[in-house]
């Protein structure tokens, strides 16, 4: 396994892949994702992001992070998006652009 995520990239290799949905399908799709998290005193929540696009959206994720990471640099080191910068805030910018999200208390299990 480790040797193939040590094989570069080539033109042939990219040239390979399969092709993304068009933009009839990228119109159409929706997703949702639902995460569910437990904290070590057992409190439960439960987060729902729902939106169109996952190509689009995904991309329009990127260059608002690139942008926010310049316009505020993070402390130096590896950090995962939420330590990079405020969720909420990040979540709330992408509400314009069709995304929705919530953070409910989990059910029981």
């Amino acid at each position: 396994m480790g040797d193939r995520l040590n094989t570069p990239l080539t033109p042939e290799i990219i040239e390979s892949l399969p092709e993304g949905p068009d933009e009839d399908n990228r119109r159409t799709q929706h997703f949702t994702y639902v995460l569910d998290a437990t904290s070590t005193d057992g409190r439960r929540a439960r987060g729902i992001v729902q939106g169109p696009d996952t190509y689009g959206t995904t991309a329009m994720i990127a260059v608002e992070s690139a942008r926010r990471l310049i316009a505020d640099p993070a402390k130096p080191g590896v950090l995962a998006p939420a330590q990079a910068y405020h969720p909420t805030a990040f979540l709330d910018f992408l509400i314009p652009h069709g995304i929705q999200w919530i953070i409910e208390d989990a059910p029981a299990t």
